[in-house]
C-alpha cells in the first residue's frame, strides 16, 4: 500500500510530485493472479513484477521427507520443475496478450 500512497501524493514532502499527476502515466495494481490475464489485449506499455516469480500455482506433490523443495527427492523435484515450467509459460502467454507492440515487461 505504500507504493499506492506514494504514487497518489499521500506520502512524501510537499515538493514531491505525485506520479499520478504525470501526464500519460497510469498506475495500476491488481489482486488478480498473475497466472491469468489481468489487462485487456494490447493495452500494456510497461509491466513490472518483483519477487513473485518463485511461486507456483499449485503444489504438484507432497515432499516426503522435508518441508521445502530443497529436501525433495529427484522425482519430487522433477514434478516441481515441471509445474514451474508450465506456470512460467502461462504467465508469459498472458503478459504477451496484454503487451502492446513495442511494450516492455520487467520481471525480477
Amino acid at each position: 500500500s505504500t507504493l499506492f500512497r506514494l504514487s497518489q501524493g499521500l506520502l512524501g514532502t510537499s515538493t514531491d510530485v505525485p506520479l499520478a499527476e504525470t501526464p500519460g502515466l497510469y498506475i495500476f495494481g491488481s489482486g488478480t493472479s498473475f497466472y491469468r490475464q489481468i489487462l485487456p489485449d494490447d493495452s500494456l506499455s510497461f509491466g513490472f513484477s518483483a519477487t513473485a516469480m518463485h511461486w507456483i500455482s499449485k503444489r504438484p506433490c507432497m515432499i516426503a521427507d522435508h518441508v521445502q523443495a530443497v529436501g525433495a527427492s529427484n522425482a519430487e523435484r522433477e514434478q516441481f520443475r515441471a509445474q514451474a515450467l508450465r506456470d512460467w509459460e502461462t504467465i508469459l502467454l498472458a503478459r504477451a496478450r496484454e503487451l502492446r507492440s513495442g511494450g516492455r515487461l520487467a520481471l525480477a
